[in-house]
């Protein structure tokens, strides 16, 4: 049988993983912000990559919350 404190430890790693999802999340778009603002005269190859990346991140995430 469960005990209770293993039956509440669920909610509270899926809580804080959702948690740290959401905070690199935000760290990787305030990334991906001041790229395309401080870097306006890079190559439009790397200003794609970026993008890339930025849209295979979001997805991921969108994708790992929606899991979980």
């Amino acid at each position: 049988m469960v005990s209770a404190a293993e039956a509440s430890l669920g909610p509270f790693y899926l809580g804080t993983f959702q948690l740290f999802l959401s905070f690199r999340f935000g760290i990787h778009w305030q990334q991906v912000f001041d790229y395309y603002r401080l870097f306006p005269q890079d190559r439009l190859f790397t200003k794609a990559a970026v993008a890339v990346v930025f849209f295979v991140g979001s997805v991921h995430t969108a994708c790992s919350v929606y899991t979980v």
